[in-house]
């Protein structure tokens, strides 16, 4: 049996798991935390999962990277508490968040800064 899986869907499945699952359960406990703890949870779970091996998505199109956006999004939507159609850029700069192709970016330079003699 060969599997053939594509990026696509890998980014796909990622995105879905960390979209929906890990908004629903932290939404729960939002209201037993301060506004800081949870905004650590949230950097753990979520972020950490995004920033996770990201150098790979380096020249990927702006269509996968957008639902790796959304994630972060959603994230900074559940810290704050506000609706789907809020802005979400005001609060991203309150985060000191950068965006996922930003990210990517950034952790690229960090790679091959590290590598340097």
């Amino acid at each position: 049996m060969v599997l053939s899986l594509t990026f696509a869907e890998v980014n796909g499945d990622f995105s879905r798991k960390s979209h929906f699952f890990h908004p629903v359960q932290l939404r729960s406990v939002r209201r037993s935390l301060s506004q800081e703890s949870f905004t650590r949870l949230v950097v753990a779970l979520v972020l950490a999962r995004l920033d996770y091996c990201n150098g790979v998505l380096a020249g990927l199109p702006a269509s996968q990277l957008s639902r790796l956006q959304s994630v972060l999004h959603a994230a900074a939507r559940l810290i704050y508490g506000v609706r789907r159609h809020d802005h979400v850029t005001p609060l991203q700069q309150q985060l000191h968040w950068l965006s996922v192709p930003e990210r990517v970016i950034f952790k690229l330079c960090v790679i091959f800064s590290w590598s340097r003699p």
